[in-house]
């Protein structure tokens, strides 16, 4: 081998980043390049076959990362839900609350007009004589018939009277039962709202801690793939710049070997020649004639032999195929699901029309969303109830309605439904061909994705 070679590392990485500075040399003007040698191929693939076991760790590692990152994910989730249950908790406590201080407002308003007729008819007792109507009755009375009459009116007094008291006491009743279960139930909301905000605050709080270190785990993922990148296919790489080089060697010994054959090209032989000498003496006839010494021919210069470069073979190298990192998916805006209704075309329409807005637990619109918020919202937009602000109460709702189909059945507008042992806790839109609609989780904004399989619930909810 030439010595103009030099050794190759074994780490992978060195033998790529020495590639690249011979490429580099090989550009220079006047500078023949440097090529790798079989004994670097040979360290190359050494140094692959030891790379493709950090390979599988350093897979391994990634994966671990997104199952670490999808746990996250769904705790935040989790607590999101158990945040949307505590809402509807709350509002129904309020609602309950509000209508307890509304009977009791009109409970008290009847009592204070029921203990004002009251209070006018003991006054009305009063002004006639006090407790004893009875004797005045019968000493004033002129005659039997007038006494008959009064004795009427007063039996007719005191009946009503009694009445009127009877309701007084009545309506107090009442207004004080409902005050009190309005207070009760003021009590009551004031609890559940805190409770709502602790869930609210627990909620944010696990998706800052997801989103964050959801986010170090992409830079760590992003970097281990790179060196996957950058380590597979470096032995290839090796293999094709030594077979370079021996082209390039071969070349350049044919071209040195033209250029000496150019430089002294073989003596031309002399053919022999009989001198014509006219006018030379003759010889006596006597004398004898000398033969004629051969002349002798020229040594013949012996030809250059032309070397021709011998073929080598490289041994075959047995690469492990390189891991291939799939690209991030585009996907095309939804196409209209033939089959489909106005209805739930319309609330397809309008959840498409949230894409790229935020997250936000309780959200639901405008400008950011939860999972169970876009889909009420999206459905409520074309004049659909499918159950209240929570994924629980969605999927309650349609199995109540017998509105669940299996999942495998899925049509465009179906809600799908994501929980685990510990309960649901997300909600989507089958758009059609394998996609859906979401509000994912935090930090990720509204988008369409295809059907992931992980949690997927064995029904769905189908509300048209």
């Amino acid at each position: 081998m030439h010595s103009r070679r030099r050794p190759l590392r074994a780490s992978v990485i060195v033998v790529a980043a020495t590639l690249v500075a011979v490429l580099g040399t090989a550009s220079a003007a006047h500078a023949d390049p440097v090529y790798p040698s079989w004994d670097d191929v040979l360290a190359a693939r050494a140094s692959e076959a030891a790379t493709a076991r950090e390979i599988a760790r350093v897979q391994d590692f990634i994966d671990d990362l997104e199952a670490e990152a999808t746990a996250l994910s769904v705790d935040a989730l989790e607590k999101g839900e158990a945040y949307n249950q505590a809402a509807e908790a709350l509002a129904t406590a309020t609602s309950k609350a509000e209508s307890l201080q509304a009977e009791a407002d009109a409970a008290t308003a009847a009592a204070e007009e029921s203990a004002s007729q009251a209070g006018q008819l003991v006054s009305q007792l009063v002004r006639t004589g006090g407790g004893n109507i009875t004797v005045q009755l019968l000493v004033n009375s002129s005659d039997a018939d007038d006494l008959l009459s009064q004795l009427g009116t007063m039996s007719k007094l005191t009946e009503q009277s009694a009445r009127v008291l009877r309701q007084a006491e009545t309506d107090r009743n009442t207004a004080q039962a409902l005050t009190d279960q309005a207070t009760i139930a003021r009590t009551g909301r004031e609890e559940l709202a805190a409770e709502a905000e602790a869930v609210l605050a627990e909620a944010n709080a696990a998706a800052a801690e997801a989103e964050e270190r959801i986010a170090a785990q992409t830079v760590t993922a992003d970097n281990l793939t790179a060196q996957l990148s950058a380590l597979t296919g470096s032995a290839e790489a090796a293999q094709q710049g030594y077979l370079n080089g021996v082209a390039f060697e071969a070349a350049q010994r044919a071209a040195e070997e033209a250029a000496q054959n150019a430089a002294n090209p073989p003596a031309a032989t002399p053919a022999p020649t009989t001198p014509d000498a006219p006018g030379a003496e003759t010889p006596d006839a006597g004398t004898p004639t000398p033969s004629a010494s051969p002349t002798p021919s020229a040594e013949p210069v012996p030809e250059t032999p032309v070397v021709t470069p011998p073929v080598v073979v490289a041994p075959p190298v047995v690469v492990a195929p390189p891991v291939v990192v799939a690209p991030p998916v585009v996907v095309a805006p939804p196409v209209a699901v033939p089959g489909t209704s106005g209805t739930v075309a319309a609330a397809i329409a309008f959840a498409v029309a949230q894409l790229g807005e935020p997250y936000e637990f309780g959200g639901a619109g405008p400008g950011s969303w939860d999972c169970s918020g876009l889909t009420k919202t999206s459905y409520g937009s074309a004049g659909v109830y499918i159950g209240s602000h929570g994924v629980t109460s969605q999927y309650n709702t349609m199995s109540a309605a017998g509105k669940l189909v299996p999942v495998d059945q899925r049509a465009a507008g179906d809600l799908l439904f994501y929980g685990n042992g510990s309960g649901l806790y997300h909600v989507t839109i089958y758009i059609g061909n394998g996609q859906m609609i979401e509000a994912p989780r935090p930090g990720v904004a509204v988008r369409i994705v295809g059907v992931r399989g992980a949690d997927l619930q064995s029904y769905a909810g189908r509300p048209v």
